[in-house]
Formats: C-alpha cells, sequence, structure tokens
C-alpha cells in the first residue's frame, strides 16, 4: 500500500510552517516595518493594509504608497521597499531541517533593497524576476531599481549578483551594477564614488543648510532624512541638484541623514554613513 504524506500546519514564531515527508518547511514572510495606510498587499484574498507583525504568504503583490516597507524572510534576510514601488511575492520556501531556502520575486516598479544574510549553497536559489532578465543571488546585499520604461538597475553593495539577460550573463560584485533594458540587454558599469558631506552642528534650528563635496563629473544627489537610523521612517526625500539642500522650517526631534551620488544612468552610490542630528525649534 502507498503511504501517502501528511501535512500538519501549526504556528510558530509568527510564521505558518508545515512538516511533510521531506521536513518542516516555513513559507510565510514577516512585516518589519511598514505604517497602516501607506502599504498595500493584493493578492487572491483581496486588498488589506499592512503593518508591522503581519505576516504574507505567496503569492501576491506589494504596493508602497508614501511609505516604506521592510520585510523579513524565514531565513532572517530582509527586503526593504522604497516608497511608490511594486514587488510581487512569487515563492518562498524555507525547509527549516536542511537550512536550505527557495525564494522568487518579480520587481515590477521602482527599488527594493535585498539583504541575504549568508552565502547561499547546494540546491538554494533566490532569484528577483526584472523585465527581460533574471537576477540570481549567491550571498549579497543588492539595490534593484525598475524605471517606467522597464529599464532596471541593480547595484551589489556586498558579495556578488548573478545578471542573467536576453544573450549573456554577467556578474556584479561590490560596487559595481548592471544596466538591463526592457529588451534583457545588459551593460556592466561602476557605481558613482559617495559624496562627503561638510561638518555641520549636531544641533540645528531652521532655517539650516547642508552642504556636500561631490565626485567629478557628479552634480545629483539623493538625500534622505529619516527619523530612524534604518532610513524607514522617512520624512524628506529627494534628488537634489548641486552641492547644497537648504530647509526653511523643520519639525523638532532627532534625525537620521544620508546622502548618496546619482550618476547619468541613475545608478546610486553605495550608502554610507549615516549622520544623526537634532532640530532644536
Amino acid at each position: 500500500m502507498k503511504k501517502g504524506l501528511t501535512i500538519a500546519s501549526i504556528i510558530f514564531l509568527s510564521g505558518f510552517i508545515f512538516s511533510s515527508g521531506y521536513g518542516a518547511v516555513k513559507r510565510v514572510i514577516e512585516v518589519l516595518y511598514a505604517k497602516k495606510g501607506e502599504v498595500v498587499y493584493v493578492s487572491k484574498e483581496g486588498k488589506r493594509w499592512l503593518e508591522k507583525g503581519d505576516v504574507l504568504e505567496p503569492s501576491g503583490e506589494i504596493y508602497t504608497m508614501n511609505g516604506r516597507c521592510v520585510l523579513g524572510l524565514p531565513d532572517g534576510s530582509t527586503i526593504k521597499i522604497e516608497e511608490h514601488s511594486v514587488l510581487k511575492i512569487d515563492e518562498i520556501l524555507f525547509d527549516i531541517e536542511k537550512d536550505s531556502i527557495t525564494a522568487k520575486f518579480t520587481s515590477l516598479l521602482r527599488r527594493a533593497i535585498f539583504r541575504i544574510t549568508r552565502g547561499l549553497k547546494g540546491e538554494e536559489s533566490f532569484f528577483i524576476n526584472i523585465s527581460g532578465a533574471r537576477l540570481g543571488v549567491r550571498g549579497t546585499s543588492f539595490l534593484v531599481d525598475v524605471d517606467e520604461d522597464k529599464n532596471t538597475r541593480a547595484s551589489a553593495y556586498e558579495g556578488r549578483v548573478e545578471v542573467e539577460g536576453k544573450s549573456e550573463k554577467i556578474f556584479i560584485s561590490k560596487g559595481e551594477g548592471a544596466f538591463v533594458n526592457k529588451e534583457g540587454e545588459s551593460k556592466k558599469v561602476k557605481l558613482p564614488p559617495p559624496p562627503r558631506i561638510k561638518e555641520f552642528s549636531s544641533a540645528l534650528k531652521p532655517p539650516f543648510s547642508i552642504e556636500w563635496d561631490g565626485p567629478e563629473g557628479i552634480n545629483a544627489f539623493e538625500v534622505v532624512i529619516s527619523k530612524d537610523e534604518d532610513l524607514n521612517d522617512v520624512v524628506f526625500a529627494g534628488v537634489i541638484y548641486g552641492k547644497k539642500v537648504q530647509f526653511f522650517s523643520f519639525p523638532s526631534g532627532i534625525y537620521y541623514l544620508s546622502v548618496q551620488s546619482v550618476d547619468s544612468m541613475g545608478f546610486l552610490s553605495i550608502p554610507e554613513n549615516i549622520l544623526k542630528f537634532e532640530i532644536k525649534e
């Protein structure tokens, strides 16, 4: 008599785990950061606002409005989805006994930052599908940026990323990027050098300005000011043309600042020091 597989479902560590003849498997993703009213999850069950502590099962699509969303994967890896972005969760499968993960995502619009906690091995796989190509990961930190014309910029912050396009496969490492157009044609580039923020008082009163020295040939810089060091609770984000930004009013409080170079192809420099400062009325 052929013995069928038995499946038992239990709740464990805020995740959904099922066991089978192949071992215990965890399939859900936990929302580590999201403000209700800023991030929508669309799945076969319908639409709902996301907030910290929610758990998601594949497959579904995440739409960020004016806020950011951070997801925690079963193996401890994280994905930060920036504002006005769309990311589809295709598959998550984490075998607890084998300590092995299989993950597939589709980046549909704008930015997501993936931080993979360890080097993948053996049968493990982690893929991000983009228009005309696919990104394969082997333990790294990297950014994926898809514009409205379906061109993709992949930037490696740590480790290595495999970019499999229409006709060739290229690898990018820390400090390198890959531009992939919607036809799947790819090009390897170097990321721009970071700017150097000029010293300023850690206690400021409006009006105030922040200045920096930029690399030669770079005149665009992305400035982010957030209430938290992880740059999730963002109060200002924008591209500044020039080497100075000025604020005439700003609520009092503790803030964190990031400035990145933006080159002519739209690639950002690797994020470096996050500076802490205080606004006093």
